[in-house]
């Protein structure tokens, strides 16, 4: 079994330093996020990616529930 995540892919590199930036960063995020909702791009943002350090009792069970429904 190769484990891995799903996770969503939208970010944007601030300097940690300035509060300002980090703040400004978040709301641009944040609309970033509410943009894409509101076009359908959700799908666009998702990625997979191997998870090297994932166990498989870290699947959480609502996915292990009823697979063959899927």
């Amino acid at each position: 079994m190769k484990l891995g995540k799903v996770f969503l892919d939208i970010e944007t590199i601030v300097d940690l330093d300035n509060p300002e930036m980090v703040e400004r960063a978040k709301n641009i995020l944040y609309e970033d996020i509410m943009y894409a909702g509101k076009f359908d791009e959700i799908f666009d943002c998702i990625k997979t990616a191997e998870a090297p350090d994932a166990t498989e009792g870290d699947i959480p069970d609502f996915l292990l529930e009823n697979e063959e429904d899927f």
